[in-house]
């Protein structure tokens, strides 16, 4: 686990700049209320999912299917509950195929009381309302992850085209995303990383890819066509299974893996790069597969090791907190912004 807890900090900034970059805290909760706001995986850093969407075909094992990267931020009131969660995103890959969506599933039921709202670049803020018939709450953050890319002037990109993968295909920018969800009144609840992002099929939501931590969502285990897939092909969710060299591997509550324990999504805690179009997992990262088998006991950082001649390296923007990609001037402004505050204040 990896994060970062401020206790009532930000405050004065995120309220004082807003003349200069209102929309720097435009989907935030009022940070007065927050006595605590916890950052994952820390303060100005971003995590990783990657996604393999082949299930239950193991695939290239690339997992750049879908690379998005995210901040998630816990806000608690003076006694310790939860009164918002928000979530920004920065797809960053897509290397797919087919389309996929991107969705949020969180540990409460469906029933609790809140309001939801999502920001895309360029757009105000929409209200979103959770998927219908599940039993927990779960939100669509992106319907369609490549509706998120464009090319250089704004324009849609070629159906066809791998994004952000090829290093001989031009690197596509992804907008940043912010969803923000609240309770009323502020609930007195557990969330802690990793988190629930997960794919799903456009067309076929019961499609999905989860974190190995996580099952189907209801309505993905309640569809006989989704429930039959597990245990064919290369999956072998939840049960004991049998490695290709002989060895037994307990897979007793992990799903969207296969006999090795290897998944399908991975969440790592920093911004890292992915596999190259063609490129295996396991010889961008070679340390992941001993992490996976160590049962994640060894090779914690597996992520920090990387091999350049198998990894995407073209410069993409980076994902900063608050700012869209290219948005330079926006901090510029915060920057201007912060001068002129500290010049009136020497007053």
């Amino acid at each position: 686990m990896s994060r970062w807890v401020s206790k009532r900090s930000g405050r004065a900034a995120c309220l004082s700049l807003a003349a200069w970059a209102a929309f720097a805290c435009l989907a935030a909760p009022n940070p007065a209320h927050a006595e605590e706001v916890t950052y994952y995986p820390g303060l100005d850093t971003y995590g990783t999912v990657m996604i393999e969407d082949s299930f239950p075909s193991q695939g290239d094992f690339d997992f750049n299917d879908m690379v998005v990267r995210y901040n998630i931020r816990v806000y608690k009131d003076a006694s310790g509950k939860v009164f918002a969660l928000v979530v920004r995103l920065y797809p960053s890959a897509y290397g797919a195929t087919m389309w996929n969506g991107l969705a949020w599933e969180l540990p409460l039921l469906a029933s609790t009381p809140h309001l939801a709202k999502i920001h895309r670049q360029g757009e105000a803020p929409t209200v979103v309302t959770p998927v219908a018939g599940e039993t927990d709450l779960v939100f669509v953050l992106l319907a369609d992850v490549r509706d998120a890319f464009s090319d250089t002037s704004g324009g849609d990109i070629d159906p066809d085209e791998v994004i952000n993968t090829d290093p001989n295909l031009p690197v596509r920018h992804g907008e940043t995303i912010e969803f923000e969800v609240q309770f009323d009144p502020p609930l007195d609840f557990s969330i802690d990383s990793p988190f629930d992002l997960f794919a799903f099929r456009s067309g076929n939501y019961a499609h999905q890819i989860h974190l190995p931590q996580f099952g189907p969502t209801a309505l993905a285990f309640e569809d006989p066509a989704i429930a039959d897939l597990f245990g064919t092909e290369d999956d072998c969710s939840n049960q004991v299974c049998v490695a290709g060299d002989g060895s037994v591997v307990d897979n007793t509550g992990r799903w969207y893996v296969n006999n090795q324990g290897l998944p399908w999504a991975i969440d790592a805690a920093a911004e890292i790069q992915w596999p190259a179009e063609g490129k295996s997992l396991e010889q961008a990262y070679p340390q992941f597969v001993s992490w996976v088998e160590s049962g994640g006991e060894t090779h914690t950082d597996w992520y920090l090791h990387g091999d350049s001649e198998y990894l995407y390296n073209l410069l993409l923007p980076p994902a900063v907190p608050g700012l869209y990609p290219g948005a330079a001037w926006v901090l510029l402004g915060i920057v201007a912004g912060l001068g002129a505050l500290r010049l009136r204040r020497s007053r």
